[in-house]
């Protein structure tokens, strides 16, 4: 059952995939299409980060002691600040891995 699931998801992909170049090229997308196509990618990584941002290992909610949350609260007010990925992503970074390893250990 599983090679066949990946062998399904395989042509479902490939599928998708190869009509955006078997398409004739004159053909144009709705502008509504192309300005929403825009969020697509920050809303798929909010959709992988965010459950491991405010989860535990075993699905349970935790606001307190969380780490990572604290690092989100943290490279958010840096980026707010200093408009910089660089510095948002390594402030953020460098307070959740002291909470996690260093304070909370």
């Amino acid at each position: 059952m599983t090679v066949f699931t990946i062998a399904v998801m395989g042509v479902i992909v490939f599928a998708l995939r190869f009509s955006f170049f078997a398409l004739p090229q004159d053909i144009r997308l709705p502008k509504v299409v192309e300005r929403s196509l825009y969020f697509v990618l920050p809303a798929v990584l909010m959709a992988m980060v965010v459950p491991t941002m405010i989860l535990d290992n075993h699905g349970d909610f935790r606001p307190v002691g969380n780490p990572y949350l604290v690092g989100v609260a943290v490279g958010l007010a840096v980026g707010a600040v200093k408009r910089d990925s660089f510095f948002l992503i390594f402030a953020s970074s460098v307070v959740a891995f002291a909470l996690a390893k260093v304070v909370l250990a």
